[in-house]
């Protein structure tokens, strides 16, 4: 009898699964939002949020159970003190949210964007750092165009189209 065995087996043999499940999550901690369809989603969720509750107290045992997930230093280090210290306080999971989106064109699959609800400062930082690289660029991209044109007029040619 196969009662209460339910568990999504997306079409693989268990190794490919927890492999697949594996680099999931390992993306999920590293840009702590992804996009993943909606059943991996949903898998994805439970095994992160176990993850999350695991990482608030630092300890070696919990390093230990986490590791064979994970399998990269950098992201435990990140898991352990930047994800579980900010998730500390709140009981019972809730630490990663699944938002359903479009379907994807090629199949028609339905989408899901699963994402870490207290997102880290370093997700932050890195935001505000993209931003300003952008408003940096077009400001220079803005201030040699204008020196190209008053060039053109300082040459005597006709004004320079924007």
């Amino acid at each position: 009898m196969r009662h209460r065995k339910y568990k999504r087996k997306f079409s693989r043999t268990p190794a490919h699964r927890r492999a697949m499940l594996s680099n999931l999550l390992r993306s999920l901690l590293h840009y702590e939002q992804i996009q993943t369809t909606e059943a991996k989603a949903k898998t994805l969720k439970s095994l992160a949020d176990r993850l999350i509750s695991r990482a608030q107290e630092d300890t070696v045992h919990a390093r230990r159970l986490v590791e064979p997930m994970i399998k990269d230093r950098n992201l435990i280090h990140k898991l352990f003190h930047h994800i579980g210290p900010a998730a500390e306080g709140e009981g019972g999971g809730g630490y990663v949210r699944v938002v359903r989106t479009a379907h994807r064109h090629g199949d028609s699959a339905s989408m899901a964007v699963v994402e870490l609800v207290n997102k880290t400062q370093l997700y932050y930082d890195r935001r505000k750092a993209e931003e300003e690289a952008r408003k940096a660029k077009k400001e220079e991209a803005r201030k040699a165009a204008e020196k190209a044109r008053e060039a053109a007029q300082a040459a005597g040619g006709a004004p320079v189209a924007e």
